[in-house]
């Protein structure tokens, strides 16, 4: 997949965070709503990093904004109810008629959220009560997923656009940037008609940049880049005959409220809540933990086994690892920022430049093996769909050097470009080791690629200031010409700006969403033009009908009464 820029922050940085957020209570506390914040709220501040840690991420350690964030965040949670959303204050009638319901995993195990829009029409219900709906099963889908990611699938199969309410998506596509940060691990569109093309255009003018990254327009066939055929519902191709029924949920025991709701003890590595001392664990090594135990039960014999060593797991590739899996995190292994590590030399030291080469877009990277022994390197990217990299692995004797040639495949945009980022990897060979290709292969293949054996070399990509549009990539969201995944099954590249942030985003909603109405209406008077032209043809060969069988009749009265003067 398309991994974003991911900042892990440090558990200093976390601490540095939380410590704001106690000296905001204390000096906005005119600003706290009636009767101070919500206590699981409060809890999930202090207790642990882990949601603190996604607010961080979300806004790249920008403290100023994180802490606004959460700030924010934490009122509305209180001023909106959203801890006391339950099946008693809900329409229950509009949850089991199951619109929305979480069922199965990606190939990531992270819970799919499924939306089917056909059993949705625009105006037939409250839109109040359907945004309650919402914030019911994805608060549900966090509980009992503990905080993970969630893909979200809009499943359009049968949909139109009578099916769409642009506020309603709008509200979704809102909450989730504002109050849910980085909660996000796809968002899949499935099946999607090509009437609906202009209003998938509109939503993902409406995400943020790193949430474009994760949005995929998949068919029957892509899906099975992102989910499993065991977890695929039957009218998606896959084997889960799956039929909603509602399952009330198991609410665990509540968390202990805090005694002070603004203030709140707090000593180094632990928080005084209500009595009770809860350690708090930092996210950012659990993850590297898990990381690690995953690649070591993957490789010692125990390949299908998950951390409880019971349930498979599908092998995921580089590309389709989640942020904090990846080797692109920065956070694990020995990285080399400066070009310049214990085995390899990376020349550009930190970014690619791409620059003008025939028709093509065309960046190049030197490795040297300043080591005494043999290396052997490796390439990976973030969007492997999108550039050609030759080579991209080989061995290197000391002192030798190589040059990697980047192309950038025409039909892509460039826009997006800056965004990706290439790994460098590379492994030192002892004298018994083989350098041919096979074994070399076989090397890469059996070795973690958080091992403390290889070293690894990060590269950013720039655009060109004076790009020529005459070699065929678009500097706007679709190619001059093929397609790059523009249409089903591919990733959907970005088109303008994009994002809340985007100048103008408003107006360009706004008129976007007045499109959208104005299809609806044209598309309702084709149909009313259509039934009464049915109508009228009824009509018109009744009366012909008719019209025939009085002709006939004052024909044969005419003929009986010739024949009668006649004789």
């Amino acid at each position: 997949m398309t991994l974003p820029d991911v900042l892990n922050p440090s558990p200093e940085v976390v601490e540095q965070l939380r410590e704001s957020f106690r000296q905001k209570m204390k000096t906005d506390e005119l600003k706290i709503p009636p009767g101070g914040f919500h206590p699981h709220d409060l809890n999930k501040i202090f207790a642990n990093d882990v949601w603190l840690t996604k607010f961080l991420e979300n806004n790249d350690l920008d403290m100023k904004a994180s802490l606004q964030q959460v700030w924010d965040t934490c009122k509305w949670r209180k001023t909106q109810n959203i801890n006391e959303i339950s099946e008693e204050n809900i329409r229950m009638d509009y949850v089991k008629e199951g619109i929305m319901f979480p069922r199965g995993k990606d190939l990531d195990g992270k819970t799919l959220f499924i939306y089917r829009a056909s059993l949705y029409t625009r105006g037939s219900k409250s839109l109040d009560e359907m945004k309650r709906m919402f914030l019911y099963w994805l608060e549900r889908i966090i509980r009992e997923s503990n905080d993970d990611y969630i893909t979200i699938v809009f499943e359009l199969s049968d949909a139109g656009l009578s099916n769409v309410d642009m506020e309603y998506t709008k509200y979704i596509i809102g909450t989730l940037k504002n109050y849910y940060p980085y909660s996000l691990n796809y968002i899949l569109v499935f099946d999607l008609p090509w009437i609906l093309n202009a209003t998938f255009q509109i939503i993902k003018r409406l995400l943020p940049a790193k949430a474009v990254d994760r949005l995929k327009n998949i068919n029957g066939k892509s899906i099975r880049d992102y989910v499993d055929e065991d977890n695929m519902l039957a009218a998606w191709g896959g084997k889960d005959d799956y039929e909603f029924t509602f399952v009330p949920e198991v609410r665990g025991t509540p968390e202990p409220a805090l005694t002070n709701n603004n203030s709140i003890n707090h000593n180094n590595n632990s928080s005084n809540i209500n009595g009770f001392k809860k350690k708090r664990i930092s996210t950012t090594r659990w993850r590297q933990f898990h990381q690690i135990v995953s690649w070591e039960l993957r490789h010692n014999g125990k390949e299908n086994l998950s951390l409880d060593g019971t349930k498979p797991r599908p092998h995921v590739h580089f590309e389709k690892l989640s942020p904090k899996d990846s080797p692109m995190n920065e956070s694990i292994n020995s990285n080399f920022e400066n070009g310049d590590g214990e085995m390899l030399r990376i020349i550009p030291q930190n970014v690619i430049a791409f620059t003008k080469s025939g028709t093509e877009l065309v960046g190049n990277v030197e490795i040297i093996n300043i080591d005494t022994k043999p290396v052997t390197y490796k390439i990976k990217t973030t969007a492997p769909d999108k550039f050609r990299v030759r080579p991209s692995t080989g061995v290197l004797a000391p002192s030798a050097s190589a040059t990697v040639n980047v192309v950038l495949q025409q039909g892509q945009t460039i826009n997006t470009l800056s965004r990706e980022k290439f790994l460098v990897m590379c492994m030192g060979l002892g004298k018994e080791m083989s350098t041919n290709s096979h074994d070399v292969a076989e090397l890469w293949k059996n070795t973690a690629a958080n091992s403390g054996h290889i070293e690894q070399h990060r590269l950013k990509c720039a655009i060109p200031a004076n790009l020529d549009l005459d070699l065929g990539f678009s500097k706007g969201g679709m190619p001059l010409y093929g397609s790059a995944g523009g249409g089903p099954g591919g990733d959907m590249n970005i088109s303008g700006a994009g994002g809340f942030g985007a100048v103008g985003g408003d107006k360009q909603f706004q008129h976007f969403q007045q499109t959208i109405a104005q299809l609806g209406d044209a598309n309702h008077r084709l149909e009313s033009q259509l039934k009464f032209q049915q109508t009228l043809q009824w009509i018109t060969l009744a009366l012909f009908v008719v019209l025939s069988i009085a002709i006939v009749y004052i024909l044969k009265a005419e003929i009986k009464n010739s024949v009668a003067t006649h004789y």
